[in-house]
């Protein structure tokens, strides 16, 4: 039996640092002369990895977001939605963190290959899941899908060695 890929987009922060009317998810990106919301970058890479089910985990003020994306039949694929309770103990936090994000849609991705994919993020080549999942084997635990960027200061940086094997996180 082959194996069921689903992929997981967190998208319960509330983005209040910048200020917007709308969710940070639907930031417009301008690109080949039109406007694209910056998570559906993540979206497309996706499903240009062949994948045909997405989760997204809100929070319960994205009606905006699940407005845009509704059930995914535009993109090409099944879209849901869960939404995220607060993190007990994380009363204050406006990021209860990407492990409660998971935690929070395993019922959905139980027993499946979960592509984790930040809704906030352009990842290039655009079959940047695809070239991860290709590269895998059965054995992996985890496939981290890595890219370079101008200013890794403000993203989760790894250390690689010669081969391109994460030593440190």
């Amino acid at each position: 039996m082959a194996e069921e890929l689903i992929g997981l987009i967190p998208a319960a922060g509330k983005g209040l640092r910048l200020g917007l009317p709308y969710p940070k998810e639907l930031y417009p990106v301008i690109q080949n002369n039109r406007y694209k919301p910056i998570s559906q970058f993540t979206l497309d890479n996706l499903t240009n990895a062949g994948l045909k089910q997405v989760v997204f985990v809100v929070n319960e003020t994205k009606h905006q977001l699940i407005g845009y994306f509704g059930s995914g039949q535009r993109f090409g694929c099944d879209i849901s939605y869960v939404v995220q309770e607060q993190a007990i103990g994380q009363a204050q936090s406006t990021s209860p963190g990407l492990a409660h994000a998971l935690d929070s849609a395993y019922h959905q991705v139980k027993g499946k290959v979960v592509f984790f994919g930040m809704a906030d993020t352009i990842m290039r080549p655009h079959d940047v899941f695809a070239q991860g999942y290709q590269k895998s084997s059965t054995d992996d635990d985890v496939i981290l899908v890595l890219f370079d960027t101008i200013r890794p200061e403000k993203f989760g940086m790894v250390r690689t060695d010669a081969d391109n094997r994460v030593v440190e996180i």
